[in-house]
């Protein structure tokens, strides 16, 4: 099914695409189709920026409070419950949206510069800004990220976009209860020490020895982590993490 795919010819310059599968159309039913789609979209938009700024925050960085809004605003418009995303990949909205944010441009051709700020800081993801090599697309990023509340998700990631890369990029610890099971562990530690350990090395460390207890190869002790409930795996967690030595290591490093 067809999507509109806005692009810049030039400073004041923008041209639309109707494509479907892949490739451009010219049916005029999926003309319809992707009209009503892009209106959907522009009111998503809107709705990530709005929410960008109600939540700042000055304890939170912009980018994860920006990724996190966008996440909220795909989530509660069900754009991706669109019957014109039938039959497509998943990856075909999040090229659409990021193409569309990217133009700063309505549906009905006006411009709107406001959308050009939801677009990731350069390598403010640490990686996971594209949807090649099987790594997440980041506005596919921002709606997994805010499959969590707001505070939640801060308090999982300590607000680092770095530590969100860390995770989504591990398949077998992406699912929710993950982030669920990881907030609870955190949330039982004492404070400094829940603090020290979302600074991203000692993250990715705990990340690292999550990953050696569920490899995404090879032999596994027991289920795999969707199969806990949240207060089990967080056990699991606290069992398998060495945040002693993990605290010890991050403090040498600042």
């Amino acid at each position: 099914m067809p999507g509109k795919i806005w692009t810049r010819t030039s400073e004041r310059g923008v041209e639309a695409q109707v494509v479907s599968r892949g490739r451009p159309t010219g049916v005029p039913e999926h003309f319809v189709i992707a009209d009503r789609l892009d209106e959907r979209i522009d009111k998503a938009l809107d709705e990530a920026v709005d929410l960008t700024g109600r939540l700042g925050h000055p304890d939170f960085p912009v980018p994860f409070t920006k990724a996190w809004a966008i996440g909220r605003a795909l989530l509660d418009s069900d754009i991706l419950g669109d019957s014109a995303l039938a039959g497509e990949p998943t990856r075909f909205i999040w090229q659409v949206m990021a193409h569309k944010a990217r133009a700063g441009v309505r549906c009905d051709g006006s411009e709107e510069i406001r959308w050009r700020r939801l677009q990731p800081n350069s390598r403010s993801t640490s990686g996971p800004a594209h949807a090649t090599g099987g790594r997440p697309h980041y506005w596919e990023m921002c709606a997994w990220l805010a499959e969590q509340s707001y505070g939640d998700a801060a308090v999982t990631f300590g607000g680092s976009m770095r530590n969100v890369g860390q995770l989504i990029d591990r398949g077998l610890l992406r699912p929710l209860v993950v982030r669920q099971a990881v907030h609870k562990w955190l949330t039982d530690l004492p404070e400094e020490d829940a603090r020290r350990m979302t600074r991203p090395q000692a993250f990715a460390q705990m990340v690292k020895q999550l990953t050696r207890r569920w490899p995404a190869r090879g032999p596994r002790r027991g289920p795999l982590p969707l199969r806990y409930s949240i207060d089990d795996l967080a056990d699991e967690i606290d069992r398998v993490v060495d945040r002693g030595t993990i605290l010890a290591e991050s403090s040498t490093l600042g």
